[in-house]
């Protein structure tokens, strides 16, 4: 995976990811205390995630068809000098919980416009044959970014340097535009019938191509229960680990290290396995070993009155080991078998379509946890996620497709 480095094109889109990300992190710690000292209101936390979510999900295909039309290089250092003003901007607003909302959505619109841009450009620098081994580095060091940026920010929270969160984050939209400003001019490869269409056609003809495409289409429906307990479980996990299991603070947070320390496993996992096979093959075993460790929920709330909370540190390895492994799975095998002309496009669909289902699994965990409770929730959505194993042999064609791709790959000089 780590391989993947050696092109000079991907370590600057990777030193980007890390800066941005790393931004992002101390800044979302940061909003949700700041928020939530301002106004005490938990409504208002919930509106954060959709802030963040809402313009991804409804500017994605608009923002694909621009990645597709227009050079990925331009984009993508416009997006992250936009976010650098709304971030310096959010510091005067500190006090305002509803400008900070607003401002939040302002800087989600740049990331709606950056992702697509450089989820099409990776696969244009590197390669298909490289396809999976960037997926993987890039879901890994997401999952490492998660567990340092909050510790950094809760450590100048404690400092009462909140200014300072805001202004280290504008720094590092600088100096990710600065790295992928040497990015190469990437070659711009544009459908016929896309060249002069409105912006109506262009936020819609990601969806049309998406429903023309069977194969696409698919894999959208796979990823549909995948998504869903995904979203159920972010909230689950940590109400039955504090609430239900009542395990400490300081145990909370090794828990919490646990988590990305699987993710990272996973995508080193999920590499190897589109290289050596399919990337459906990680892409299927990813949902079913997080179905079984959801459903497992059941015999842990048992074992850990016996054995304390040692089963509790594994199950949340596998839970992150199992999301990781099926999400590299699924966008490696998006970035390698749609058409580079519509790479944009498919990638902003796929995480508008992506999120929205994450967020019906958010919203739908209140409900359900009142009739069933946290623990039955959890180990019904596993069931669920381990019945839609079930259509597999129906979806063989994704399979065949991948492997199809491989074999025009190697073949070529």
């Amino acid at each position: 995976m780590f391989s993947v480095l050696r092109e000079r094109a991907f370590r600057r889109f990777w030193f980007s990811q890390v800066s941005s990300q790393f931004g992002d992190g101390i800044t979302k710690t940061a909003l949700i205390y700041q928020i939530t000292i301002i106004s005490m209101n938990p409504f208002l936390i919930s509106l954060v995630l959709l802030a963040e979510m809402l313009p991804g999900i409804v500017l994605g295909p608009l923002a694909g068809s621009f990645a597709d039309k227009f050079s990925k290089k331009q984009i993508l250092v416009s997006a992250d000098l936009f976010r650098l003003v709304i971030v310096l901007l959010m510091i005067p607003a500190l006090k305002s919980a509803g400008w900070l909302l607003a401002l939040m959505l302002c800087k989600a619109i740049g990331t709606a416009f950056f992702m697509p841009a450089r989820s099409a450009g990776i696969r244009q620098e590197v390669g298909e044959e490289k396809v999976s081994e960037a997926v993987g580095m890039v879901q890994s060091t997401a999952s490492a970014l998660r567990l340092l940026a909050p510790s950094i920010a809760g450590l100048l929270l404690v400092l009462q340097a909140r200014w300072l969160i805001f202004v280290i984050d504008a720094a590092t939209f600088l100096l990710s535009a600065a790295f992928l400003s040497g990015l190469p001019s990437m070659k711009v490869v544009r459908e016929a019938a896309d060249t002069d269409a409105s912006f109506k056609a262009k936020w819609s003809f990601g969806f049309q191509f998406v429903w023309a495409q069977s194969w696409l289409l698919k894999l959208f429906l796979l990823s549909v229960p995948f998504s869903l307990a995904v979203g159920m479980n972010s909230t689950n996990m940590r109400v039955i680990v504090l609430q239900r299991f009542h395990v400490p603070v300081v145990q909370y947070g090794l828990m919490e290290g646990m988590l990305g320390a699987g993710a990272i496993i996973g995508a080193l996992i999920a590499t190897q396995l589109s290289r050596r096979r399919s990337s459906f093959v990680p892409l299927c075993l990813g949902m079913c070993l997080l179905g079984l460790t959801m459903v497992l929920i059941y015999p842990l709330n048992s074992w850990r009155l016996v054995v304390g909370t040692v089963p509790v540190f594994g199950w949340i390895a596998f839970l992150g080991i199992a999301t990781a492994t099926a999400n590299v799975g699924f966008n490696t095998l998006l970035m390698k078998t749609a058409k580079p002309q519509m790479l944009g496009r498919v990638a902003a669909v796929s995480n508008s379509f992506t999120s929205l289902t994450v967020i019906v699994g958010v919203c739908s965990v209140g409900s359900l946890d009142h009739f069933v409770g946290v623990i039955g929730t959890t180990a019904c959505a596993g069931g669920l996620l381990l019945l839609t194993l079930l259509a597999l042999p129906f979806l063989k064609d994704l399979k065949h497709m991948d492997l199809a791709q491989q074999t025009v790959s190697d073949s070529s000089p």
